[in-house]
């Protein structure tokens, strides 16, 4: 496992995208906890890289890729690739990298909402797809998972538990071994 931080400090999408990359990932999982305006909005989601199908998966992939584009402004600009969001290149690796690894990781996906489904007590939003850009960077099957609603009161509270957060990691965990099983038999 190679962590992408291991504190409260800003890591851009595409420094997380090059650590992966640096190390050769055979997977990436990008974890995080989900807003929503609507206080009552609850659940989980895992997300793997195709175009969105929905309205929701959009939201969710504009907000997260907002940081993106953030991050190619001039004065952030500190990437190592030399690429800009806007390049003809990055834009013809990207849709490769979607295509590649889009069995894979919609594979992962689906093991670990299986996990999910069985490990984590709040409801279940699913396995839905959209064009992330931190996984679009990543040259291996990639999925985010929202672990839930930080703006839910009582999502928020049990994403700060231990036993959530533990459960949460164990679910990623059998999903990993589960999809390791599979990759590995062919």
């Amino acid at each position: 496992v190679v962590m992408t931080r291991d504190r409260d400090e800003t890591v851009t999408l595409q420094e997380r995208a090059d650590i992966a990359n640096k190390a050769s990932a055979d997977l990436f999982i990008s974890i995080h906890a989900n807003s929503s305006l609507k206080q009552h909005v609850q659940g989980w989601n895992v997300f793997f890289l195709a175009p969105a199908k929905n309205d929701s998966a959009r939201s969710v992939a504009q907000f997260e890729n907002s940081a993106f584009f953030r991050e190619q402004e001039p004065e952030n600009n500190n990437n190592s690739s030399g690429l800009t969001y806007d390049d003809p290149i990055l834009t013809i690796l990207n849709e490769m990298i979607m295509t590649e690894f889009q069995a894979e990781s919609h594979d992962l996906a689906m093991m670990l909402d299986r996990e999910f489904r069985r490990n984590l007590k709040i409801p279940a939003r699913g396995v839905d797809q959209a064009g992330f850009y931190v996984l679009n960077m990543v040259f291996a099957p990639s999925i985010l998972v929202e672990a839930g609603f930080i703006s839910n009161q009582t999502e928020e509270k049990l994403l700060k538990k231990d036993d959530y957060q533990k459960d949460v990691a164990k679910a990623v965990y059998d999903a990993i071994k589960r999809f390791k099983a599979k990759y590995e038999s062919q």
